[in-house]
C-alpha cells in the first residue's frame, strides 16, 4: 500500500465519522426539542395549577429560646442578644437588657400559650421584655411581649415579632 493511499483511506474514514457525529448531534437536538415541546404543551386532562399539589412544611425538630450575655453598661445593666435556634440554625431576634428562659410551668405567668415550644425575658428597672415561640402552620413564630410598672392596662401587649 503507498501512502496516498492510506492518506484517503484516513481521509475517507474521518469524513464518515463526521458525518455519522452530526447526524447523531441532529437526532439527539431534535428528539431533546420535541420531548420539551410534549412536556410543555397544554393538555385538557392536565390538573389546573390552583389542585396541584404544594409541598409539605415540615415542622422543625429542636426550637430554642436563649439569651446571650453581652456586656454590662456603666449603670450596671446588662445586655443580652436574644437568639432563636431552629434545629441548629441560630438567628438574633433582638437585644434586651435581661434575658433568662422561662420554664413551661411558669408560661402561664406571663400569658404564654401552653403549645409554645420555648420562652425567655427579663424584667430590669421597671420594665421587662419576654419572647415566645410557637408553631403556626408547620413555621416558627416568634412573639415579643413587654410590661412596664407605668402601664395603665393589663397583659403583655404580644406581638408578631418573626415568621
Amino acid at each position: 500500500m503507498t501512502t496516498s493511499t492510506i492518506t484517503k483511506g484516513l481521509i475517507a474514514c474521518s469524513l464518515l465519522f463526521l458525518t455519522l457525529a452530526c447526524s447523531s448531534e441532529t437526532k439527539t437536538e431534535e428528539t431533546t426539542s420535541s420531548k420539551t415541546e410534549e412536556t410543555t404543551g397544554t393538555n385538557e386532562t392536565d390538573t389546573p395549577a390552583e389542585d396541584a399539589p404544594t409541598e409539605e412544611i415540615i415542622a422543625p425538630k429542636s426550637v430554642k429560646l436563649s439569651g446571650k450575655f453581652l456586656s454590662e453598661d456603666e449603670y450596671g445593666g446588662s445586655h443580652y442578644q436574644v437568639i432563636l435556634t431552629v434545629d441548629g440554625k441560630k438567628e438574633i431576634i433582638d437585644t434586651v437588657m435581661a434575658c433568662d428562659k422561662i420554664p413551661a410551668s411558669n408560661f402561664a405567668q406571663y400569658e404564654i400559650p401552653k403549645t409554645a415550644l420555648s420562652a425567655c425575658g427579663g424584667w430590669w428597672a421597671g420594665a421587662g421584655d419576654y419572647f415566645y415561640a410557637d408553631l403556626k402552620d408547620n413555621k416558627v413564630v416568634v412573639y415579643q411581649g413587654w410590661q412596664d410598672e407605668q402601664q395603665t392596662d393589663d397583659g403583655y401587649h404580644w406581638k408578631v415579632v418573626k415568621r
